[in-house]
């Protein structure tokens, strides 16, 4: 066992000769010959210990076994004694993961204090079948189905290439000293009840169960890999601008798993955008998360962070400044022989100051609303005037209309009103720039 744990240990980890390695030890077989390994390949280490005071007189006898082992082994030994159970009220959480929590909390600023640079726990194959067949219970997507990992930023795992009978077989054999942990013969916890009734049963079909689901573990571990490079490739064709995330080229047969890696970080679980694609490319569909919505625009999807600002705001003017969507629009009114040349840019528009009636609102447009478009007799639905001119539907939900009354007056940025345009009749100009 020892040679294959120096070729695991080189092979599988980042470990270079001459690394002192902080060794997370609870007393128990793994970890007990995990550290006779370490001490039989005279790799340099220290032990760490947590005492979580949740078995009362075990913990402590748990605690002293590992301290003379570091005594007997003359190795630096670490001891951290938290308050796990007010842990876990502070932080609703279960007690057991509030030990986890801790304990991985604790290694981690040993290994900062002491310049560690690796933390080695004692995972094994018969772990990598629990957590396996753990996530696939309770419903995994592929990165859970890899089982655990042997390296995990700088934690490793150098006992995965053992199974646990084998650890046992090696413990008896080098006449090591371990503590049983009494929890473990409970059904209590689900991983308890996987390893006890759910494992034995399937090893009546494969009685190398373990070995069998690692080397499947390995081979998901590859594929995972190769996806990542497929969601590399499309995360190349994406891009942010203006405020969006553009994810081109979106068919009904676009990989809801490639999707839910693009978008990971925005708050979307992966049935909520399996079905989304399932609806097809068509342009108008959309799927929120809490802070994020998601858009099909043609063959594209777009994705935009959900605004928190207000939809309207009334301004009494005739002059100032009001702030809505993001921009802010400065109002004044000017007579006639002072206000200029039209201006060209479509954000800043002239209108009959003395047609206008005030307050005016400034909204985001709605359903239903319609405008007398310049140069035109009859009105247009804003709905439409959008789609001629070919505004994204993220777009399409900033669009701000200024209303006089009942009356829109501008849609900001595309057309002003017929019934509002200045004429030889107009005497004072209303001047209104975007910002």
């Amino acid at each position: 066992m020892l040679e294959t744990f120096k070729r695991y240990l080189k092979q599988q980890t980042p470990y270079r000769d001459g690394d002192t390695v902080l060794l997370t030890v609870s007393g128990g077989i793994d970890s007990v010959a995990m550290v006779h390994l370490f001490k039989k390949a005279e790799i340099p280490f220290a032990i760490a210990h947590v005492n979580f005071g949740l078995r009362k007189n075990d913990a402590d006898l748990d605690e002293q076994l590992v301290r003379e082992l570091a005594e007997e082994l003359k190795v630096v030994f670490h001891i951290h004694r938290p308050d796990t159970q007010s842990y876990a009220i502070e932080n609703s959480v279960s007690i057991q993961m509030a030990a986890r929590d801790l304990r991985y909390q604790w290694f981690q600023q040993l290994a900062r204090d002491y310049s560690y640079p690796w933390i080695a726990t004692a995972h094994h194959q018969n772990d990598v079948s629990e957590t396996l067949l753990l996530n696939l219970t309770h419903g995994t997507g592929i990165s859970g189905l890899h089982g655990i990992l042997p390296v995990n930023g700088n934690i490793i795992r150098p006992l995965l290439f053992s199974t646990k009978e084998e650890l046992f077989a090696y413990a008896q054999a080098e006449k090591l000293k371990w503590r049983e942990d009494l929890s473990n013969q409970k059904d209590d916890y689900q991983r308890n009840f996987i390893r006890r009734n759910v494992i034995p049963l399937l090893k009546e079909i494969n009685p190398s169960l373990e070995h069998t689901m690692a080397r499947s573990a390995e081979r998901i571990r590859e594929s995972e890999q190769l996806l990542k490079e497929l969601v590399r490739k499309k995360q190349e064709e994406c891009e942010w601008k203006d405020g969006l995330y553009y994810i081109p080229e979106i068919t009904h047969q676009f990989s809801p798993y490639i999707l839910h890696e693009l978008l990971q970080n925005y708050g979307f679980s992966y049935a909520s955008l399996q079905q989304f694609i399932q609806q097809g490319s068509s342009s108008g569909l959309q799927l929120s998360s809490a802070t994020h919505t998601l858009y099909t625009d043609r063959k594209q999807l777009i994705l935009k962070e959900k605004e928190q600002e207000k939809e309207q705001e009334v301004f009494s003017g005739p002059c100032g400044v009001v702030t809505i969507a993001g921009h802010s629009y400065e109002l004044d009114v000017l007579p006639t022989v002072a206000a200029g040349a039209i201006s060209k840019d479509p954000y800043e528009v002239m209108l009959d100051a003395d047609l206008i009636k005030f307050p005016l609102t400034f909204r985001i447009w709605k359903e239903g609303d319609r405008i007398k478009p310049l140069g035109m007799k009859g009105y247009k639905k804003v709905s439409d005037l959008l789609i001629d001119q070919k505004i994204p539907l993220p777009e399409k939900n900033k669009i701000v209309v200024v209303n006089s009354g009942e009356e829109v007056t501008w849609v900001v940025g595309l057309r002003i009103s017929e019934a509002f345009k200045i004429s030889e009749k107009t005497e004072n100009i209303l001047i209104i720039r975007r910002f």
